[in-house]
């Protein structure tokens, strides 16, 4: 394995990837979508940032990369990561969400916590949300990272703690 590359072994989430900085994995289990897929414009049309989403078939939430939680929304649809090499992610959760008010979600992490991949973040309860009218697609979305990346992974059906993308350096 190259020097710049280490495993995460997560005990609760058992991911065993190659990984390094610029590595973002798959956060929940579900099917893979581009962002210009998503049933919403604001996301489909990268307005809050580039990314992809995932429509998750669990509501079990893990962490895309290593580093710090910046901020938890107070409506707990929504989580802010900084990587270790200090780019932004915003982790959403469903769309419309934020009308819930928190209902449907358990936030597992609080603001300033260092965080390693793979580690529990969130719990979504699938079926409130849908019953709440919501979509429970969960969003991994760089709102000021403007050096791109590649994607790394297709597949219709994704784990988390697959690799999905790689951020360009």
């Amino acid at each position: 394995m190259p020097e710049n590359k280490r495993r995460v072994n997560h005990k609760e989430s058992e991911i065993l990837v190659p990984t390094d900085d610029n590595s973002v994995l798959a956060p929940v289990d579900g099917e893979y979508l581009p962002l210009t897929q998503v049933n919403d414009k604001t996301f489909s049309q990268k307005l809050v940032g580039d990314g992809f989403a995932i429509e998750p078939v669990t509501g079990d939430v893990f962490a895309p990369v290593s580093g710090k939680v910046i901020s938890v929304f107070p409506t707990k649809h929504a989580i802010t990561l900084e990587s270790e090499n200090g780019v932004q992610i915003l982790l959403h959760m469903g769309i419309d969400t934020v009308d819930l008010g928190g209902k449907g979600f358990t936030v597992l992490v609080k603001d300033g916590q260092d965080i390693a991949a793979g580690d529990p973040l969130a719990k979504m309860d699938l079926q409130t949300i849908k019953d709440a009218g919501k979509q429970t697609t969960v969003l991994v979305l760089f709102p000021d990272y403007q050096k791109g990346f590649n994607v790394k992974n297709t597949a219709t059906e994704v784990s988390h703690g697959n690799l999905m993308i790689e951020l360009n350096k």
